[in-house]
């Protein structure tokens, strides 16, 4: 199957957390997924190994072909300690 989806995108780092962070996401999902889950992190630009992030997040997938979005809101403690 040939997909015009790139393999991943990254956006412009940003000051997040006492940190530089971008956002990565990986379309197809990540190794040995094949296309069928989409996964999205928060990644620090600057190797940090003590910290601690919350996060309350929301993801929307909009549908080009029928009126079927997709939206889930999460909350979750991440970091390194």
């Amino acid at each position: 199957m040939v997909s015009i989806i790139s393999s991943s995108f990254f956006c412009v780092s940003f000051f997040f957390s006492s940190n530089f962070r971008k956002i990565m996401l990986y379309p197809n999902g990540g190794q040995n997924q094949e296309g069928k889950n989409i996964s999205l992190f928060l990644a620090s630009v600057i190797e940090d190994t003590n910290f601690r992030i919350y996060a309350e997040y929301k993801l929307c997938i909009k549908n080009q072909k029928n009126d079927k979005d997709l939206e889930r809101t999460s909350k979750l403690i991440y970091g390194f300690y």
